[in-house]
């Protein structure tokens, strides 16, 4: 018995100094961490004056949960205004922007494989054409690939 309690200590030992020898960027949270990507939506047509709405679909690709709020901004297209109110209550028009944006705050914790939706009616300008573009931004100072966090969008004037 003494040996059996003998040997399951030397094995704990062990492990206990190769988990600790592992280098300190090793964790499983590094790399498997959450990350936040933008999905392309584009809005329903909308004719001169006429409204539609920015549906902003941010979701995380990670495999663990996200860990730090996130900021989804919506940067709308020349000849267009936001028109309120805003999906979620965290949404505001920014100030001080070359171009129409509205930035929507979002905490921490957005689980894996789940969603968060940031609604942005949009008014067109009574002499636009064609197809207009924006674009959707999502910041994190936790995401670890900033290369799936900004996608454009095309909102179709219709006559």
């Amino acid at each position: 018995m003494a040996r059996r309690w003998l040997t399951v200590a030397a094995v704990c030992c062990v492990m206990g100094v190769l988990a600790g020898a592992a280098p300190s960027g090793s964790r499983v949270a590094d790399g498997q961490e959450g990350d936040l990507r933008v999905d392309r939506l584009n809005p329903d047509a909308a004719p001169p004056n006429g409204r539609t709405v920015v549906h902003a679909f941010v979701y995380n690709d990670g495999q663990e949960t996200a860990a730090g709020a996130f900021t989804v901004t919506v940067t709308l297209p020349a000849g267009t205004q936001p028109e309120g109110p805003y999906f979620p209550k965290t949404c505001h028009p920014v100030e001080g922007s070359k171009a129409p944006q509205v930035a929507c705050s979002f905490p921490a914790g957005l689980p894996s494989g789940q969603s968060a939706t940031a609604l942005v009616p949009v008014r067109l300008g009574p002499d636009v054409k064609g197809t207009l573009t924006g674009e959707v931004r999502v910041e994190s100072e936790n995401d670890p690939d900033p290369s799936n966090n900004v996608l454009p969008f095309d909102i179709p004037v219709s006559s």
